[in-house]
C-alpha cells in the first residue's frame, strides 16, 4: 500500500535565508508540492532537537553530532549522520534518507553534513552547515 503524502494538500511561505521569501512587491512567495516537501526536510534536519519548547520532538541531533565530529572516524560520523536524519524525518514516512555524510575542509576540519533525500518525485542532496 503507498503511503499517502499529506503535503500535496497544503500551501506553506518559501523560507529564504532564515526568512520569508517574498515577490518583488514584498509579498510572501507560496511553496507547495515537492518543493514544500523538501522545504519541510530542511526544517527538520537544520533544527537542533529539542529547540521549539512546544514541539521538543521537532529537529535532529545532528548540532549534537556536529560537537562530536572531530572525535570519531568518518565511516562512524557518516553512519550517526545517517541514523539522526532518518530520526528527525520519522514523521515524514514518504521521504527517503537515501545517504549521509560528514563533510570536511581541505585542511581536515569538520564543515557540516551532506544527506541525500528522496520523495516521491525528487532527490537532492541537502547541506546541512554547523555553528561547529
Amino acid at each position: 500500500m503507498k503511503k499517502k503524502n499529506p503535503s500535496h494538500k497544503r500551501l506553506d511561505t518559501l523560507l529564504n535565508n532564515q526568512d520569508w521569501a517574498v515577490d518583488p512587491c514584498g509579498n510572501p512567495v507560496a511553496v507547495s508540492g515537492w518543493e514544500e516537501e523538501q522545504q519541510r526536510c530542511m526544517i527538520r534536519l537544520q533544527v537542533p532537537k529539542g529547540a521549539f519548547p512546544y514541539q521538543p520532538e521537532l529537529g535532529s541531533g545532528l548540532h549534537a553530532l556536529a560537537a562530536q565530529a572531530a572525535q570519531m572516524t568518518r565511516a562512524d560520523c557518516a553512519a550517526r549522520a545517517m541514523e539522526l536524519a532518518q530520526e528527525a524525518l520519522l514523521p515524514m514516512p514518504y521521504i527517503r534518507v537515501c545517504s549521509a555524510s560528514c563533510r570536511y575542509d581541505a585542511d581536515g576540519r569538520f564543515t557540516g553534513f551532506s544527506i541525500l533525500l528522496a520523495g516521491a518525485e525528487w532527490e537532492k542532496e541537502v547541506l546541512i552547515q554547523t555553528d561547529e
